[in-house]
């Protein structure tokens, strides 16, 4: 959970929006520019991840532990400026069709908050098809092996988003590429269903031709939506280049694994390698169960963890009653009937595999085992 003053985000969104009217590119030309540097920062992890730590004085450890860290917190814009936005885009967007097409407006603000942009784990299933359909040519792995290398490399944090540094590996993806049956079928079916919401995206964009900033409104939000996702998915991909430093930084801590290391703020694992100290794996289990960290300004934090930090999280939980109706937007349209099941932590997933309607908070690739019966998804 990221939590920010109410007061604080409202006054940055009523600026943002100030901005936009002002300069309506200038969110598009942000996430642009956002692009850009996550392909720049790519270049410089792939060397890091090709280092041997092992030999290196802590000195070094702590200078690229420290690249990676501000790297990553160079980032910060791209969680605030489009998360804070967004609501104004969307509640502007069905403000100008339900002006111009009442009848229509729905369904085509629906179009609109659909991102023509695949998510990650379609354009996971496009880059194994291809692989596949190279595979079943001649059934010679050699012939696969820069394409498996650079699929693991792009997709495998996908077995567990986060920081949590656990990924597929080759193994995992050669297993699911022999499982596939007709990899140039199944590829025809998701282009065509993307080349279907780009068609359907710029009718509606063209319908508002002589109308500049309706339309960059439109093109702003619909990749807005795709940039949420985008932005914390880049977080957890980084972690790919770092297990190596990780490892090494794990060793010289006295830490079990890699994992841990991302219990430990920057300025204490950084403390810990100048003198050589080794971490206080108790505290490390406390932040485990639960951890808070509040900041008031660059110079006054507050960390509170363990059972107290838990006390506090309750506090997190979501509205403790539902309305009756819960509206959103559809990724896939159709009506469906069932009983809903509603997941809110980890523990619960074996519960899953008889639910018809599924509610939870986000999908990732290992709760597939779980879906069989599965009719609908409420994400």
């Amino acid at each position: 959970h990221v939590v920010t003053k109410k007061a604080d985000l409202e006054e940055f969104r009523n600026k943002l929006w100030e901005k936009f009217q002002e300069s309506p590119k200038f969110i598009l030309k942000f996430m642009k520019k956002m692009y850009q540097k996550n392909e720049e920062d790519k270049i410089s992890w792939r060397e890091l991840a090709k280092k041997d730590f092992s030999k290196e004085k802590a000195d070094v450890l702590i200078q690229e532990y420290g690249q990676y860290v501000e790297r990553l917190l160079s980032y910060a814009p791209a969680i605030y400026l489009p998360l804070a936005l967004e609501p104004v885009l969307s509640d502007e967007c069905l403000k100008i069709l339900k002006a111009k097409y009442p009848k229509r407006a729905q369904e085509w603000y629906d179009v609109i908050m659909t991102p023509i942009k695949e998510s990650e784990y379609i354009e996971e299933r496009k880059s194994l098809l291809k692989i596949a359909k190279k595979y079943n040519q001649n059934k010679n792995k050699k012939g696969i092996e820069e394409g498996l290398k650079n699929h693991v490399e792009r997709f495998s944090f996908l077995k567990q988003k986060d920081m949590f540094m656990e990924f597929f590996d080759e193994k995992y993806y050669f297993q699911k590429i022999k499982e596939i049956q007709n990899p140039e079928e199944e590829f025809a079916v998701l282009e065509k269903e993307t080349k279907k919401k780009e068609n359907n995206f710029a009718k509606i964009v063209d319908t508002w031709k002589d109308n500049e900033f309706v339309q960059l409104l439109f093109k702003t939000t619909n990749e807005a939506v795709y940039f949420r996702t985008w932005r914390t998915e880049r977080f957890s991909q980084s972690s790919y280049y770092v297990i190596l430093l990780f490892q090494e930084i794990a060793i010289r801590l006295g830490l079990e694994t890699e994992k841990d290391v991302v219990y430990l703020l920057p300025n204490e694992l950084i403390s810990l390698l100048k003198n050589n100290q080794q971490a206080d794996k108790e505290c490390i289990e406390r932040r485990k169960k639960g951890f808070i960290y509040i900041t008031f300004g660059p110079n006054e934090n507050l960390i509170i963890e363990g059972d107290e930090a838990i006390k506090y999280l309750g506090f997190l939980n979501l509205a403790d009653h539902i309305e009756e109706v819960i509206k959103g937007t559809p990724a896939f349209k159709g009506k469906v009937q069932g009983k809903v099941t509603l997941i809110t932590k980890r523990e619960q997933w074996p519960s899953i595999q008889h639910a018809e309607i599924l509610v939870i908070h986000t999908t990732t690739p290992d709760i597939v085992p779980y879906l069989k019966e599965i009719k609908a998804i409420v994400t």
